[in-house]
C-alpha cells in the first residue's frame, strides 16, 4: 500500500513538472497584471467579450462565465472590471495561460512571491461549507499596486484575478 501511494505521488509530481515546463513555455495566453490578457482588457465592454468569446455559458447581470475557457468576467456598467483566470474549479475548465512572469497551473506560493515580491496583503482562511472547496485551506496573495491577486487552495493555484491597479 505504501509503495502504491509513493508511486502515485511520484506520478503526480512528474505530471505537474512535465505540464509546467510544456504548458509554461507553450501557453497560448499571457496574463498582464492591471490590464487583462491577450484577447481582452480591463475596461473593454460586454460586446467585445461576446465578439471574441461568443455567448457565455452563464450571465447573471454582473458576471459572465465561460466554463470551457476557464474564464469569468466581472462587469461594472457593462465594462470589464475584473478578469478571473480559473485553474482549479468544479465548474470551469483550467485556463490555458500564464502571467507575464511565468506563473501558471502548477506554480507555487513561493514562486509567486519570488516573481512578484512581497504582497500588499496576504489572506489566510478555511473555505466555508458553502464555498467551492469546503474545508480547504485558502491562501490569498494580493498585489493591488500591480492589479493582480492569486488564490491557492491547499497550496495549489486555484485562480488569478486581474483588475485595475490601485
Amino acid at each position: 500500500m505504501k509503495r502504491l501511494l509513493f508511486l502515485t505521488a511520484v506520478f503526480l509530481y512528474l505530471f505537474c513538472v512535465s505540464n509546467l515546463s510544456v504548458s509554461q513555455i507553450n501557453s497560448p495566453y499571457k496574463i498582464i497584471p492591471g490590464s487583462g490578457f491577450d484577447l481582452l482588457r480591463i475596461g473593454d465592454n460586454k460586446e467585445d467579450i461576446y465578439e471574441i468569446l461568443g455567448i457565455p455559458a452563464k450571465y447573471d447581470g454582473k458576471y459572465l462565465d465561460y466554463y470551457y475557457e476557464g474564464l469569468e468576467f466581472s462587469l461594472k456598467d457593462d465594462k470589464i472590471s475584473t478578469i478571473f483566470f480559473i485553474y482549479r474549479s468544479k465548474t470551469h475548465m483550467t485556463f490555458d495561460g500564464k502571467t507575464d512572469k511565468g506563473i501558471g497551473f502548477c506554480s507555487t506560493i513561493p514562486e509567486v512571491i519570488r516573481a512578484y515580491g512581497k504582497p500588499d496583503r496576504i489572506g489566510n482562511s478555511v473555505v466555508s461549507e458553502y464555498g467551492a472547496f469546503p474545508g480547504a485551506h485558502e491562501y490569498y496573495l494580493e498585489y493591488n499596486s500591480l492589479g493582480i491577486s492569486f488564490t491557492f487552495y491547499d497550496n495549489e493555484l486555484a485562480g488569478i484575478r486581474v483588475y485595475a491597479s490601485r
